[in-house]
């Protein structure tokens, strides 16, 4: 949590190119994926006005406190009726697989698919795979585990 608010915080306080991709690369597994186009389309966003204090209320689940006041219990998760997809990835820098599976087991029924080489953000780093594993989902309820050697997209 303090990682996440001290990058997001600086890209948006002390505004640069190079503040701005220290947050993007920070999602993902691969930094060399960040394209120069991404850095200036959130350079964009993070250098308007007021960017500071929206980026406070964004940030605000990273307070412990706050956080810990809007958990969801695990009743919670057990009375979760809808079918459930829970995906997680290898290297999200936001909480290990074991967290992914944890909020899994705790919805009756839960699917649970993890994915190789991801950081935070899979739908951006393996998007078909990502995009293949909800629709499948939405058509049958059953999303198939990426081979290990599926291609990266």
């Amino acid at each position: 949590m303090a990682t996440i608010r001290a990058k997001s915080s600086h890209a948006v306080d002390a505004v640069s190119p190079e503040s701005v991709r220290a947050r993007l690369e920070f999602l993902v597994s691969d930094p060399s994926r960040i394209t120069d186009e991404m850095v200036a389309c959130r350079y964009a966003i993070y250098s308007r006005e007021g960017m500071s204090e929206n980026m406070e209320h964004v940030l605000v689940l990273q307070d412990l406190e706050v956080r810990e006041r809007n958990l969801i219990d695990p009743e919670d998760f057990g009375r979760i009726e809808a079918p459930t997809l829970v995906i997680w990835t290898t290297r999200d820098p936001t909480g290990p697989p074991a967290e992914g599976e944890r909020i899994a087991a705790m919805i009756p029924g839960a699917k649970y698919v993890l994915l190789e080489d991801c950081g935070h953000w899979p739908q951006f780093e393996k998007p078909e795979t990502f995009n293949r594993l909800q629709a499948e989902f939405l058509d049958t309820g059953e999303a198939r585990q990426p081979s290990p050697g599926e291609p990266l997209r």
